[in-house]
């Protein structure tokens, strides 16, 4: 017997590439009368990147531009999410309630995926490979 999926993790990074795996996460959410949670992990600076950061900034204007800056990221990361998921599935359809959840979690990608695998039950966790190369 196959096992029945209740809970599919959809995790992306918005790469070109998401909407195909994407149609493959709905027809498995058709297929089993699951839902769909939309994961997307936003990547911590590098610590070159954060040093760059901490020696062209001065520190009583970091915090605010980094709190400012992060919470401009998380507006627009969720507006792109937003507008894919109307973009495949229709707004105001009643197939966009497949998807159930829209999480934007900080931090590296192989850490959040699996954490928040266990935290929402996800039965499978559906993602493309990312990669820089072939």
């Amino acid at each position: 017997m196959l096992p029945a999926f209740k809970t599919i993790l959809y995790a992306t990074d918005l790469a070109p590439h998401g909407p195909k795996i994407f149609r493959y996460a709905l027809a498995l959410a058709r297929q089993h009368q699951a839902r769909i949670v939309l994961l997307h992990a936003l990547e911590p600076l590098s610590h070159s990147a954060i040093t760059l950061v901490h020696t062209m900034v001065p520190s009583e204007m970091l915090a605010k531009a980094q709190a400012e800056g992060l919470a401009a990221v998380r507006d627009e990361i969720h507006k792109r999410l937003q507008r894919f998921c109307d973009d495949e599935l229709g707004a105001g359809t009643r197939e966009a309630d497949v998807v159930s959840e829209v999480r934007i979690v900080e931090g590296a990608a192989a850490q959040v995926i699996p954490d928040v695998a266990r935290e929402v039950g996800a039965d499978v966790i559906v993602m493309g490979m990312h990669g820089h190369s072939r």
